[in-house]
């Protein structure tokens, strides 16, 4: 409600308090919204690689925007170091969710990729799942 400006006035730093509580408790909405927060720095300093981390823990709970938000970071090396690979590993991954732009991405980042880089990071993709639990999300985000 705060972030949208719902019934109350819109306010960032109000949204940021209640998505962090909700996040800290492994809510995969809540961990995205916070995502959100630090990488357009609404409420919070703007920072890539908190919102990397935010993301990347609603993205292995299946949240298809984290992963296609996360995919973005990987590619464009905000946050986290450049990877094609990992950007299209979650791209994949977002697209077999019904994201609709995950393919469009996907062809623009394959053009810097090998086929074989390709094969390995759709490989890894259809090995994925989610995580099960808040202390097996928090370790692979480690």
């Amino acid at each position: 409600m705060y972030a949208a400006g719902q019934g109350v006035r819109q306010d960032y730093q109000q949204a940021s308090r209640w998505y962090q509580v909700a996040a800290e408790q492994g809510q995969p909405e809540a961990e995205y919204n916070l995502g959100v927060l630090y990488f357009e720095g609404q409420g919070v300093m703007q920072d890539f690689r908190i919102a990397a981390r935010w993301y990347r823990l609603a993205a292995e709970q299946g949240e298809r925007d984290a992963q296609f938000n996360l995919a973005g970071l990987y590619a464009s090396g905000r946050g986290v170091a450049e990877d094609y690979l990992t950007a299209y590993q979650w791209l994949e991954v977002a697209a077999g969710a019904g994201e609709p732009d995950a393919s469009k991405a996907q062809e623009r980042i394959a053009g810097k990729m090998t086929s074989q880089q390709i094969h390995q990071a759709r490989g890894l993709a259809t090995a994925w799942k989610p995580c099960r639990s808040k202390p097996e999300c928090e370790e692979r985000v480690k």
